[in-house]
């Protein structure tokens, strides 16, 4: 006579459960193999950058920033993701220009200049974004010393 054993049913029933709820839950979204826009999906994005630079949006910021951001700037000092997030600048009302933009997934890079108005200058800036886990994150952004003029196209 064998005689059911209550906990190893429990276990092998939780293991199941617990088995059947991850091939439930959703992988994230894959990179999309193209970008009908790349310029217009790259201005977005620096726009999102911009928008958490915002003192009351560090959350978001944090979350928008992959966990390899770097950034290298014209007067060529260099920042980790975590050096960044203690001690950023915020540049409200910046415009900004898309020159040019490529995409291979997962791979956003884009070039601009952003300038604060009235326009004495202009900030030329490369920026890289990723498709990481089923959204975009920014991975680097370099910018470059200021110009007077802004570049043609």
């Amino acid at each position: 006579m064998t005689h059911a054993r209550p906990g190893a049913a429990f276990v092998a029933g939780a293991v199941a459960a617990a088995a059947l709820a991850m091939s439930a839950s959703a992988a994230p979204a894959p990179a999309p193999k193209s970008l009908s826009n790349p310029a217009l999906t790259g201005f977005q994005l620096i726009q999102r950058f911009e928008n958490n630079l915002a003192p009351d949006r560090g959350a978001q910021l944090a979350k928008f920033l992959s966990g390899a951001f770097i950034i290298r700037r014209s007067d060529g000092t260099t920042l980790t993701r975590a050096q960044y997030l203690k001690n950023h600048p915020y540049f409200p009302g910046r415009q900004l220009k898309v020159l040019g933009a490529e995409y291979a997934a997962p791979v956003l890079t884009v070039s601009a200049v952003a300038w604060a108005l009235p326009a004495t200058s202009y900030a030329p800036g490369l920026f890289s974004f990723a498709w990481i886990n089923g959204s975009w994150k920014m991975t680097a952004f370099a910018k470059f010393p200021e110009q007077a003029t802004l570049p043609a196209g």
